[in-house]
């Protein structure tokens, strides 16, 4: 994950709101290079803030994300909520000056996403989207190929993604199993696919369309 800020200092300081895929992904890439450093972490539940903060040396930690965005000493706050987060965290930090990374699904529909992205420009911070599939080392090859035309000229892409997660009684139904909580195959798994085929080749979308079937239903409502 690189960024470009216009005023670059000796280290980015780096506020994360999250403590489930953010230990998996954001953190330890994160805290991979030398200027960069994590001063807060935030979470709905304390005690998850306080073991990831202990985990990973972090030396603040709250249950209120309002408070790691106020602090002083962040530069970029990086979101690993869920998606009915995103719009009102990432408007409050823009507001209170500081740049965003948001994962995706960056919002819960292009309303949102667009009231974001237009808010970061009025205050001229970064307000990207963290899509961390793109610095996979296949990935990045793939696209050096794609793009230096060793396949040749691209006619037709197809991308298939399958997921047994559903099939396996054992796992939870938490919210990434809820539409009204931005869940679901769609935005976790199609704003992947969306970006890899423009990113891969360049290319523009000019029309969408979307058929899709759920073979394993249940009461998204009844989480264990």
């Amino acid at each position: 994950m690189c960024f470009n800020f216009s005023v670059m200092k000796e280290k980015i300081r780096i506020g994360i709101i999250g403590t489930g895929f953010a230990r998996t992904i954001q953190i330890p890439a994160f805290q991979a290079f030398d200027d960069v450093e994590i001063v807060s972490v935030a979470s709905g539940r304390r005690e998850n803030a306080e073991k990831t903060a202990r985990d990973f040396n972090i030396p603040h930690f709250t249950d209120d994300w309002r408070e790691t965005i106020k602090r002083d000493d962040i530069d970029l706050i990086c979101i690993t909520t869920p998606p009915f987060y995103h719009r009102e965290m990432t408007l409050f930090a823009l507001e209170n000056s500081k740049h965003v990374l948001c994962e995706k699904p960056m919002a819960m529909n292009a309303g949102e996403a667009s009231e974001m992205w237009e808010k970061s420009k009025e205050k001229n911070l970064l307000c990207l989207i963290d899509h961390e599939l793109r610095f996979l080392n296949g990935r990045t090859k793939a696209r050096e190929m794609i793009r230096a035309g060793e396949i040749g000229v691209i006619r037709h892409a197809k991308y298939n993604f399958r997921a047994p997660h559903r099939g396996d009684e054992s796992l939870s139904w938490t919210w990434w199993s809820d539409e009204k909580a931005g869940g679901g195959a769609l935005g976790a798994v199609g704003s992947h696919i969306f970006d890899t085929l423009r990113w891969f080749t360049g290319a523009d979308i000019s029309s969408v369309f979307c058929q899709m079937q759920t073979h394993v239903r249940a009461n998204a409502l009844k989480f264990c």
